[in-house]
Protein backbone atom coordinates (compact mmCIF):
# COMPACT_ATOMS: atom_id res chain seq x y z
CA UNK A 1 0.00 0.00 0.00
CA UNK A 2 1.46 3.33 -1.01
CA UNK A 3 -0.39 6.58 -0.67
CA UNK A 4 1.55 9.58 -1.96
CA UNK A 5 -0.53 11.92 0.20
CA UNK A 6 0.50 10.26 3.47
CA UNK A 7 2.72 12.18 5.85
CA UNK A 8 6.25 10.74 6.07
CA UNK A 9 5.74 9.62 9.67
CA UNK A 10 2.36 7.92 9.08
CA UNK A 11 1.96 4.17 8.94
CA UNK A 12 -0.81 1.64 9.17
CA UNK A 13 -0.78 -1.81 10.75
CA UNK A 14 -2.79 -4.93 9.97
CA UNK A 15 -2.64 -8.46 11.32
CA UNK A 16 -1.12 -10.79 8.73
CA UNK A 17 -2.25 -14.42 8.61
CA UNK A 18 -2.78 -17.24 6.11
CA UNK A 19 -5.57 -19.82 6.11
CA UNK A 20 -4.43 -23.29 4.98
CA UNK A 21 -6.84 -26.23 5.00
CA UNK A 22 -9.01 -24.54 7.59
CA UNK A 23 -6.06 -23.76 9.89
CA UNK A 24 -4.84 -20.25 10.57
CA UNK A 25 -1.10 -19.43 10.60
CA UNK A 26 -0.58 -16.04 12.26
CA UNK A 27 2.50 -14.03 11.23
CA UNK A 28 1.85 -11.04 13.50
CA UNK A 29 1.51 -7.44 12.44
CA UNK A 30 2.41 -6.09 9.00
CA UNK A 31 3.25 -2.37 8.78
CA UNK A 32 2.68 -0.10 5.79
CA UNK A 33 5.04 2.88 5.61
CA UNK A 34 5.39 5.67 3.10
CA UNK A 35 7.62 4.59 0.19
CA UNK A 36 11.10 6.13 0.19
CA UNK A 37 12.02 8.39 -2.71
CA UNK A 38 15.60 8.35 -4.00
CA UNK A 39 16.47 11.49 -5.96
CA UNK A 40 20.18 10.96 -6.48
CA UNK A 41 22.91 8.34 -6.11
CA UNK A 42 26.61 9.16 -6.15
CA UNK A 43 29.14 8.41 -7.38
CA UNK A 44 27.83 7.05 -10.67
CA UNK A 45 31.20 5.42 -11.42
CA UNK A 46 33.87 3.93 -9.20
CA UNK A 47 37.04 1.88 -9.29
CA UNK A 48 36.86 -1.75 -10.42
CA UNK A 49 38.30 -2.94 -7.11
CA UNK A 50 35.47 -1.27 -5.19
CA UNK A 51 35.93 -0.19 -1.55
CA UNK A 52 34.12 3.10 -2.12
CA UNK A 53 31.08 4.64 -0.48
CA UNK A 54 27.75 4.98 -2.27
CA UNK A 55 25.50 7.84 -1.18
CA UNK A 56 21.72 7.92 -1.51
CA UNK A 57 19.89 11.25 -1.49
CA UNK A 58 16.14 11.42 -1.07
CA UNK A 59 13.35 11.60 1.44
CA UNK A 60 11.18 9.47 3.69
CA UNK A 61 14.11 7.36 4.92
CA UNK A 62 13.27 5.80 8.29
CA UNK A 63 15.25 4.08 11.00
CA UNK A 64 12.55 3.55 13.62
CA UNK A 65 11.42 0.01 12.78
CA UNK A 66 13.04 -3.42 12.31
CA UNK A 67 14.82 -4.03 8.98
CA UNK A 68 14.81 -0.33 8.08
CA UNK A 69 18.50 -0.17 7.22
CA UNK A 70 19.09 0.88 3.62
CA UNK A 71 21.55 -1.15 1.59
CA UNK A 72 22.48 -1.87 -1.97
CA UNK A 73 24.01 -4.59 -4.11
CA UNK A 74 26.46 -3.90 -6.91
CA UNK A 75 27.28 -7.07 -8.81
CA UNK A 76 27.73 -9.72 -6.10
CA UNK A 77 28.78 -7.20 -3.43
CA UNK A 78 26.29 -6.15 -0.77
CA UNK A 79 26.80 -2.91 1.11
Amino acid sequence: MHLSTWAADKYDTINFHVLIDGGKKDFGDFHYYKQIEITDVSPLLGPNEGHGAVYFVGRYFRTDFPNSRLGCRIGNNIG
